[in-house]
């Protein structure tokens, strides 16, 4: 795994902060553009700051306004292509799907798993950043944020689902499912001879059991 390098603790008390301006969203939102482009290109090792000023036709001093270094880059790449994600996902999730029958709950599933697994094919760079915030320790956090976001989102869900359950218990298939889900996408990115529809049909069997153990 890559190690992303420390920095000063002046620079480590500063937050990346999406600009107010229009002129400067523009920037913003063109140097993660070509960022995005870079890495799908290059990779994490081949993505570097004055590599994706060059593109941009910018200035390194223009880019720091906004990022301290490639590693920003992509924490702010992996949060939009989490989020994209997690839309997907907290579009699908209502009480009513979650009640349906366990076939009919499998196959809602393997529909959703091929989904957000097209998604993240079709978004700018999305396998690679999904790559590359697993290659970087220190950007784990925002993987695990996420991760934690939505089983607390799809917990509420669940619980709305079947009143009886016990909290803990919810919340604790919940986070199974996410975490399944998510490794599942990344093992079918890292082993691309692997049959999609059958590793979807073990995640949907994995929810299915995951969910009858929270029914009344």
């Amino acid at each position: 795994m890559i190690q992303k390098p420390p920095r000063p603790m002046t620079d480590l008390a500063k937050k990346t902060t999406t600009p107010q301006q229009v002129r400067a969203q523009q920037t913003y939102e063109r140097i993660l553009e070509v960022a995005a482009e870079v890495l799908a290109e290059a990779g994490l090792d081949g993505l570097t700051t004055n590599l994706v000023c060059k593109r941009a036709g910018l200035t390194p001093p223009t880019l720091y306004r906004y990022f301290h270094d490639k590693y920003d880059l992509l924490e702010v790449l992996g949060h939009r292509l989490m989020d994209a994600q997690n839309q997907v996902l907290m579009g699908w999730a209502t009480p009513e799907t979650l009640r349906q029958p366990p076939q009919a709950l499998g196959h809602s599933v393997l529909a959703l798993f091929a989904q957000v697994l097209e998604l993240t094919r079709a978004y700018p760079a999305g396998v690679s950043i999904t790559r590359a915030v697993q290659a970087v320790p220190a950007l784990h956090g925002v993987v695990l944020e996420s991760h934690r976001s939505m089983a607390a989102a799809l917990a509420s869900v669940c619980q709305e689902a079947f009143p009886q359950a016990r909290p803990e218990r919810v919340r604790a298939m919940t986070r199974v499912a996410i975490q399944c889900a998510y490794s599942l996408m990344e093992m079918l990115f890292d082993e691309p001879e692997q049959p999609v529809e059958l590793v979807g049909e073990g995640l949907a069997r994995v929810v299915v059991a995951l969910v009858d153990d929270l029914r009344p």
